[in-house]
């Protein structure tokens, strides 16, 4: 069971967003992800999500979906069969698109009417948040895939070899959904 997100403190929420497109940043963990959401939020016109979860991932503050950790997590998840059959299931994406937004909306900072969200799975679930946030774009990070397994090792029970293979299991996912037209 996933504990209950909370907010943090000294952070100013919107309490009533009004999000119109959401851009999902999706790679790898210690692919860049966080710093890139951080600069983003930093540098441009944009609300973010904040709570006490790791890395203010949005994966872990909303019920529609299994977050990853329950997938293998780190290093495992992008093999789960479970995981993707979760999401075909999910097909009245309206439902899922009110109710993501309603548990993303508690833990939104900011005014502007796009919402980053920043989760590794992402890059494994495109074609589902494309279906649900028809109006969404994609910002996927890659980084070496040595770099990204060597540093994922300390969080994973996994050895190198198999990181690197889910490294390439997880982007062959994201080229497969890839749209130059939505996606960078």
């Amino acid at each position: 069971i996933q504990p209950t997100p909370r907010r943090l403190e000294g952070i100013v929420y919107n309490d009533n967003p009004s999000i119109e497109r959401i851009v999902f940043i999706g790679g790898l963990h210690r692919s860049g992800t966080t710093l890139l959401e951080r600069l983003l939020s930093a540098r441009y016109d944009v609300s973010y999500l904040r709570a006490d979860v790791p890395e203010s991932e949005g994966q872990h503050m909303q019920t529609v979906f299994s977050p990853a950790i329950f997938h293998g997590g780190p290093g495992r998840f992008a093999f789960s069969k479970e995981m993707r059959d979760e999401l075909n299931v999910l097909t009245d994406c309206s439902s899922c698109r009110k109710k993501l937004l309603s548990e993303w909306g508690q833990f939104v900072v900011d005014t502007a009417p796009t919402l980053l969200e920043k989760s590794p799975p992402n890059l494994t679930k495109i074609k589902w948040l494309r279906k649900v946030f028809p109006n969404s774009r994609f910002v996927i990070m890659a980084r070496d895939p040595r770099a990204a397994s060597g540093a994922t090792k300390k969080w994973s029970n996994t050895s190198l070899p198999e990181l690197v293979a889910h490294w390439g299991a997880a982007y062959s996912q994201s080229i497969e959904d890839f749209d130059s037209g939505d996606c960078i």
